[in-house]
């Protein structure tokens, strides 16, 4: 019994530090651009996870390769005169990210600290597509933290809204149920 208890808690030691050690530099983030200021209803949300150790705070990167550094991109225009629809990684082959001088915390909302992000065009986040994604309508940046949607071909201009840490989900309750259960078996068996 003694051994399962501790083939158990090894498994899950291993398991919590592949889950954690695999993605330490890799932040999702939740992204938001409106039309409103533009006088249009566009609107784009969507995720991206970013590897943020390679990214110069404070400082410029610019044309940062997606494929180097970006695990995962989901993006969905809605409201565009043209446009609309889901983008991905495969549309996308670089990002540009300004910080203008102010150091960012990425732990947080970044649109507004210190001005970042604000329409005073102090810093920059911008996605640029590859071909394939300007031809399938995937929105292109057009000037500092603004993009216009359809490919930037007669698309509605937007402006990034929004920059934060997405919400760490809780662990599910068929995890935590299942764990109760087995922590509740070995305690039987261990008081046989």
């Amino acid at each position: 019994m003694k051994n399962l208890r501790s083939l158990f808690l090894t498994g899950l030691c291993l398991f919590y530090g592949a889950t954690t050690s695999a993605s330490a530099a890799f932040t999702v983030f939740d992204v938001t651009w409106s039309g409103a200021s533009f006088g249009n209803t566009a609107a784009a949300t969507g995720q991206i996870s970013i590897d943020t150790a390679l990214l110069r705070n404070p400082g410029n990167t610019f044309f940062y390769p997606i494929s180097s550094g970006v695990s995962g991109l989901s993006l969905t225009v809605s409201g565009a005169s043209a446009g609309n629809g889901t983008f991905g990684l495969a549309d996308y082959q670089e990002m540009v990210l300004n910080t203008n001088g102010v150091t960012l915390n990425f732990d947080t909302e970044l649109v507004g600290q210190g001005g970042w992000g604000l329409a005073s065009h102090l810093g920059e986040f911008s996605l640029l597509p590859t071909n394939s994604g300007l031809s399938a309508g995937a929105p292109d940046a057009v000037g500092p933290s603004t993009m216009r949607t359809n490919g930037n071909m007669g698309g509605d201009m937007m402006r990034l809204t929004s920059f934060a840490p997405a919400a760490v989900p809780e662990p599910s309750r068929a995890l935590l149920g299942a764990l109760g259960v087995l922590g509740l078996v070995l305690r039987r068996r261990r008081s046989c």
